[in-house]
């Protein structure tokens, strides 16, 4: 069984692009806390619906949960060196919170007396 679970914040900007048969990809790392002193980025990959839906609504800071598989891949350097390529393909995600940005609070004037309020 190849399965898994991911909470994290979305650590680099999205990437969008598109396969030859035109179906959309996105990239992106994913900071993951392993303990409270270090964390992983993690490569994701996805495709079709779910990256629409994480290029459309997501961006920098957003914390995910990703349902996914992990894959790896393999290929030869310049050098002859054989290297390894890992990133988790999101089956599944979940919204959890956005990026807290500091907004300026606004004050508006009260237009009416608490006697004109009709409770």
């Amino acid at each position: 069984m190849n399965k898994i679970f991911l909470i994290g914040r979305i650590s680099t900007q999205i990437e969008l692009r598109y396969t030859q048969s035109n179906m959309e990809v996105v990239t992106f790392n994913l900071a993951v806390n392993r303990d409270k002193e270090n964390t992983d980025f993690i490569k994701i990959n996805a495709f079709r619906h779910t990256a629409k839906l994480i290029n459309d609504y997501c961006k920098i800071g957003d914390r995910l949960a990703i349902e996914g598989s992990l894959r790896v891949s393999n290929y030869e350097d310049k050098n002859g060196n054989r290297k390894y390529d890992y990133n988790v393909l999101a089956n599944k995600i979940e919204f959890l919170e956005a990026k807290k940005e500091t907004k300026k609070q606004v004050q508006f004037e009260n237009q009416t007396d608490d006697d004109d309020l009709p409770f």
